[in-house]
C-alpha cells in the first residue's frame, strides 16, 4: 500500500511537470465566453514545427497562410485543412526549418496573427 501512495505522488509530479513543458506558444483572443478568432498555436522540435491555425473562412486565405509559412524560411513538408462549421478553417501545417537562423515559436505564431489581422478576420 505504501509503494502505491509513494507510485500516485511521483506520476502526479510527473503528470504536473509535463503540462508545463508541453503548453505551446497560442494567441487566443477570448471575449466573455466567446473565442475570437484567428487561434494560432506553434510547437517546435528539433528541426520540426507544428503549427495549428483557427480562423475565418474567405477567398484566398489557403494561400494567404502557406505564403507567410514560406516567408518564414520554413519547408512545408505537410498541410491539412478542414471547414468547421461554415465560416472557419482549421489548418494543421507541419513544416521543417530551413536554416539554423529560423524563428520562434513566438515569432511564428506573431507573423500568422499579423497576416491575419492585416488581412480582415471574417468571423
Amino acid at each position: 500500500m505504501e509503494y502505491l501512495q509513494r507510485r500516485v505522488i511521483t506520476l502526479e509530479e510527473e503528470a504536473a511537470n509535463y503540462q508545463a513543458m508541453k503548453s505551446p506558444i497560442m494567441n487566443e483572443k477570448i471575449s466573455g465566453a466567446q473565442l475570437i478568432l484567428p487561434e494560432i498555436k506553434a510547437r517546435i522540435c528539433n528541426q520540426t514545427i507544428l503549427v495549428k491555425i483557427r480562423c475565418g473562412n474567405r477567398k484566398g486565405r489557403i494561400v494567404e497562410i502557406l505564403g507567410e509559412v514560406e516567408n518564414l524560411n520554413l519547408a512545408i513538408l505537410n498541410f491539412n485543412v478542414a471547414t468547421f462549421a461554415t465560416s472557419v478553417l482549421d489548418f494543421t501545417i507541419i513544416a521543417k526549418m530551413e536554416h539554423e537562423s529560423c524563428p520562434s515559436e513566438n515569432d511564428i505564431v506573431t507573423a500568422i496573427d499579423d497576416l491575419l489581422c492585416k488581412s480582415g478576420i471574417s468571423v
